[in-house]
């Protein structure tokens, strides 16, 4: 029987580095790249003008169309902030510029944006949704953060901590960039290809920079594997038992 390969593109967290898509985008320009996906946070919301942001987040879909293939995405918390803040209380030339944006993303036959009660079938072998009702085995699991990891999905993929994990069938995805939003220094961060052979699947990633370090916790082990700045001293559940995701802590979490 013929085997089922399929490799894609995985990426998070862009926070308005549209170089930073670029460079990606020449770095896989000859690999057999199937779909991307994103899980959101594209802008930075560093600017005090909406409409810089705005701006921003349009280069972004451009240079993700640009990519040539499906992609795959579900807004982060960021991009929420921004949408809500221009519907409520934007110019109108802000207004006129998110329509623009909304309407390039809608007739792009590339850009598609996940939606509950939405599976989509890649294969006959994969699936993929951000609606944790509608997963199983085949399918890819994608959020921004979830409060709970999806177990039963091939994989789960998310973003939003800023910092890589690997884990039994979760990934989180950590960073394209990192700003300075926060008070943090800017870093270059990471993206994954991940090639999937009907139910399992082979993860790599690589680095934008210099910046980064894997960390397996001896205190920590259920975490699995982070890659975190080279700074960091500790794994992010050393630093903020709250990050737990298969730790005791985490049975606080609900979905």
């Amino acid at each position: 029987m013929m085997e089922c390969y399929t490799s894609f593109l995985a990426l998070g967290d862009i926070h308005g580095c549209v170089e930073c898509l670029k460079r990606i985008r020449r770095d896989v320009a000859s690999e057999n790249i199937e779909f991307v996906v994103s899980v959101g946070d594209f802008v930075s919301l560093r600017s005090n003008d909406v409409y810089e942001e705005l701006e921003v987040l349009e280069g972004i879909f451009e240079e993700l169309n640009a990519f040539g293939t499906k992609v795959f995405f579900v807004w982060g918390n960021r991009d929420i902030e921004l949408i809500d803040y221009v519907l409520l209380n934007g110019r109108d030339r802000d207004r006129r510029k998110l329509k623009s944006i909304v309407d390039y993303v809608l007739k792009s036959k590339n850009l598609h944006e996940l939606g509950l009660g939405e599976r989509v079938e890649i294969n006959q072998f994969l699936r993929i949704t951000c609606d944790p009702a509608l997963i199983d085995e085949q399918t890819i699991f994608v959020s921004h953060y979830a409060k709970k990891v999806i177990t039963n999905a091939l994989i789960h993929l998310e973003g939003h901590v800023h910092y890589g994990q690997i884990a039994a069938r979760y990934l989180n995805l950590g960073f394209v960039y990192r700003d300075d939003l926060h008070g943090a220094r800017t870093l270059l961060g990471l993206y994954w290809v991940i090639t999937v052979e009907r139910n399992e699947y082979v993860i790599t990633f690589r680095t934008l920079g210099e910046d980064l370090k894997i960390i397996v916790c001896p205190l920590h082990s259920m975490e699995g594997v982070f890659i975190v700045p080279k700074h960091w001293k500790r794994c992010p559940v050393c630093y903020d038992p709250t990050k737990a995701r298969f730790s005791s802590y985490s049975s606080r979490f609900e979905l």
